[in-house]
């Protein structure tokens, strides 16, 4: 399939040029006629047309041949006195060949369809005119050429850049996704070990939980982004584990209206902050009410994760620097969107803390790149 576009793409360009070329000889056509027409001849319309028609095809014809010697000798600083003698000799060539390819091709032609002979001058001195002629197209076409090329090393270059940045982003957040791993299996696995002395029922049921939850981390998670709603099923299995071991204690709401759902969002990104939620309303209140809201604002998808814990005393700069979930939520954040998210942690007034995110509403994949544009 790849190969049938790229073949596509190639008849189309050569297809492109032939049709530049069928324009210049319209215009020619057009030159000549009107000339006849000042000077009292005839405007020999038919018969123009014709010739410059097939002085058309036969420098389409030659122009693979040039593009190709262009492509293999270019003329670069520092060479372009030695090569210049050569390009003088490719002209000599190209001009020449033009010529008695035009002169014999129209000889053919008039005689096949009966147009009578076909009057090309003195041959000698004609040839030397086209070819004189000819070097002032031999550069024009160099120069074309050289035009098109530059912008298509550009783009090329532009896209090896693009590719760069979008491997050393994803390898970056593979690189997060094996920090925050281990990090939350680890708590995981300590919650549970705590249960398995008092009941082991529940740990037995926490454990498949998180079996589950594993098996959905490692299998279907898109760990750049996925949509909202497959972020909150994993994080309902993950609810439902911790609430095996704290039952009644633990709450877990969510307002999440569904224009929302479908937004994109970095894969497992909400697991950290609710887990600090937790953890901090359970060493301090001994429980814990966690409500999950999202809502769009313009071109924004704001998510917010409520706790009735404790609050924060100590400086943000320290809290976000001291543990590995929210660092790593907040280096994901920066990685994916550059300065184009924002990520703040505040007391309520009621009590308790809430952590914001916001970041683009986008329902398609931004790029790896979104970041570098930002």
């Amino acid at each position: 399939m790849k190969t049938d576009i790229l073949e596509w793409n190639r008849r189309k360009k050569w297809l492109t040029i032939l049709s530049v070329y069928m324009l210049i000889a319209l215009w020619q056509t057009g030159v000549y006629v009107a000339d006849n027409l000042a000077n009292g001849r005839s405007a020999r319309l038919g018969t123009i047309l014709f010739e410059e028609i097939i002085a058309a095809l036969c420098a389409f014809s030659l122009l693979p041949a040039l593009l190709t010697f262009f492509k293999r000798v270019p003329l670069k600083r520092g060479t372009i006195i030695r090569k210049l003698p050569l390009y003088l000799l490719v002209w000599l060539g190209y001009g020449v060949m033009l010529t008695v390819l035009l002169y014999s091709s129209r000889t053919v032609a008039f005689n096949v369809l009966d147009m009578g002979s076909y009057q090309y001058g003195v041959f000698l001195p004609r040839m030397a005119m086209e070819t004189i002629k000819q070097f002032f197209v031999f550069w024009i076409i160099y120069f074309i050429w050289l035009f098109f090329l530059t912008l298509h090393s550009s783009e090329q270059e532009r896209l090896r850049a693009l590719r760069l940045q979008q491997e050393l982003t994803r390898s970056r957040l593979q690189t997060l996704q094996m920090q925050l791993n281990p990090h939350f299996l680890f708590n995981t696995l300590n919650v549970i070990s705590s249960t398995m002395y008092d009941d082991v029922k529940t740990a037995d049921k926490m454990i498949a939980n998180l079996s589950d939850l594993l098996r959905r981390t490692l299998d279907g998670v898109n760990w750049e982004e996925h949509p909202l709603r497959k972020e909150l099923e994993l994080l309902s299995l993950y609810g439902d584990t911790m609430k095996q071991r704290f039952r009644e204690k633990l709450e877990i709401r969510t307002t999440i209206p569904s224009e929302t759902l479908d937004a994109l969002v970095p894969g497992f990104i909400l697991q950290p902050l609710v887990e600090n939620s937790i953890q901090y309303s359970m060493e301090r209140k001994k429980n814990a009410a966690v409500e999950i809201t999202a809502r769009r604002s313009g071109d924004k998808l704001i998510i917010a994760v409520s706790d009735n814990g404790p609050g924060i005393e100590e400086d943000l700069d320290k809290i976000t620097k001291s543990g590995i979930g929210l660092s790593n939520t907040i280096e994901r954040l920066e990685t994916l969107y550059g300065s184009d998210q924002k990520l703040e942690i505040q007391n309520m007034d009621q009590g308790g803390l809430r952590v914001t995110l916001q970041i683009p509403f986008h329902l398609t994949p931004l790029g790896a790149n979104h970041a570098e544009v930002e």
